[in-house]
């Protein structure tokens, strides 16, 4: 009796979807006048937006007639297409523009039979239940031709048949077009850009610290992850950092499911991309063409192994960390320093070879964009035998516009070797002066001020400074 209940209980998504599969084998054809030649250029941006740019052959007849380009995303935006003639622009003219994202998958079909006559094998009965579809709820409403209502549990469903594949469904997004050609009939080859969303890419970093602690071998990956509901087979492949704007956008309805896709990865070779300044951003272009499949995470190799000249720093801020020393690499990105070439934003990964040769984690941190000749600190972690203690001794008001503060650090090294640690204060208004400081600091900015504070082996040092605020 188990074993029947268990054969019984079978989802009506996996059995219209047997019967979909049956239906779409005998309908669907190749589409009439496309040829199967695609060129495709695509460029990538950070903020979840692609431009496609496609080249097909269409085969047009002369005067008014239609056109379609099946395989677009499902998440393009319609708006943005733009059509061209490459053989003849001033004798082909889209006159209108469709674009069709009704897609075929079980539940849709059915609802497109509603009122109409259907067929239902049930589990358990020998004989097939015709009527006509009245509704789709938890069970299916079936009308047969006396008047009489059966209500059919959905777990008992073995197959459904339907009499057609109703219009307007379509198996892939697609545009279709009413062109205008007041040239020759025959085959031309047509140009298609349009915008995409669903895409996006980001950089990821490796970092390894060399034994010395006084260089970063740098490497980097971009990560393309396509969500945009297309494969874009051999495309030439372009990635844009930086943020370009956009406005709010009218969202279309979707119905396409999504899944996680998998990750491949790319080949580690020499400098594969070619970087050129585009405008305000910094454009990345591949060497060579790239397949970007649909629901894929792509990962291509963005900067071959590059040793960079690096110094490592102790960081104390008291006021946001009240006891910890955190380590972090400063490097110029320069030629001077091993590098000099625009880095898009990303993480960045820190590693270090320890004495029997293995890679150990140190920590990681995000790189915001780098231009050319700027400064990038990474933060690696906390160092474990440094410590800070800060506390305030004492507050005076000196008049009803002025007050003053005195601050007390003490910084303790419990490592074999002196260390220089950073001290940074945050100042609470813009107006002050130092009155008086144990050490000597710069001044960052308006809010900011730094001491470099040597700190003897297994010993401490202390730093003091009063602090006036007028206002």
């Amino acid at each position: 009796m188990e074993a029947g209940r268990d054969r019984q209980r079978h989802d009506v998504g996996a059995v219209c979807a047997l019967i979909l599969l049956c239906l779409l084998s005998a309908w669907i054809t190749p589409a009439a006048g496309l040829a199967q030649d695609r060129e495709v250029g695509l460029t990538v941006y950070s903020n979840n937006l692609g431009l496609v740019r496609e080249v097909r052959t269409l085969d047009l007849a002369k005067g008014r007639t239609t056109a379609t380009l099946a395989g677009v995303p499902a998440q393009i935006d319609p708006t943005s297409v733009r059509v061209r003639s490459l053989a003849a622009p001033d004798r082909v003219a889209v006159l209108e523009q469709r674009f069709t994202y009704d897609l075929i998958n079980p539940e849709i079909l059915l609802s497109k039979y509603i009122d109409r006559d259907v067929e239902v094998e049930v589990e358990g009965s020998g004989t097939p239940v015709r009527g006509r579809l009245l509704g789709l709820g938890g069970d299916l409403t079936l009308m047969r031709e006396n008047g009489s209502i059966d209500l059919i549990r959905r777990d008992a469903v073995r197959r459904v048949s339907l009499p057609g594949l109703p219009g307007g469904l379509v198996t892939r997004p697609a545009l279709a077009w009413l062109v205008e050609n007041t040239g020759t009939a025959g085959p031309q080859r047509i140009e298609v850009s349009y915008l995409t969303g669903g895409m996006s890419w980001h950089a990821e970093y490796t970092a390894v610290v060399s034994a010395q602690e006084t260089e970063l071998t740098l490497s980097g990956w971009a990560s393309i992850d396509n969500r945009s509901g297309a494969t874009y087979e051999n495309a030439a492949l372009t990635l844009v950092a930086g943020d370009v704007n956009r406005a709010e956008p009218e969202r279309l309805p979707a119905r396409m499911a999504r899944t996680m896709g998998r990750v491949l990865a790319g080949e580690e070779i020499a400098q594969q991309f070619d970087e050129q300044p585009l405008f305000e951003y910094h454009a990345y272009t591949l060497d060579r063409r790239a397949r970007v499949g649909d629901n894929e995470t792509v990962q291509l190799a963005l900067l071959a192994d590059t040793k960079v000249r690096a110094k490592k720093q102790y960081i104390y801020d008291g006021a946001r960390m009240p006891t910890a020393v955190q380590t972090r690499f400063e490097f110029e990105n320069s030629q001077r320093a091993g590098l000099g070439l625009p880095l898009p934003r990303g993480k960045v990964r820190v590693y270090q070879e320890g004495a029997t040769g293995s890679r150990q984690f140190l920590g990681e941190d995000g790189l915001k964009d780098l231009a050319k000749d700027e400064t990038a600190r990474v933060t690696v972690g906390t160092a474990f035998d440094l410590a800070g203690e800060r506390k305030q001794t004492t507050v005076r008001q000196v008049s009803d516009r002025s007050r003053e503060e005195s601050l007390d650090i003490v910084l303790r090294n419990h490592t074999a070797n002196p260390v220089t640690i950073t001290v940074v204060e945050h100042l609470g208004r813009n107006d002050w002066y130092i009155r008086q400081s144990s050490q000597e600091y710069r001044k960052r900015d308006a809010w900011t001020i730094e001491f470099d504070v040597p700190v003897p082996k297994d010993g401490e040092a202390r730093v003091g400074y009063t602090v006036v605020y007028r206002w």
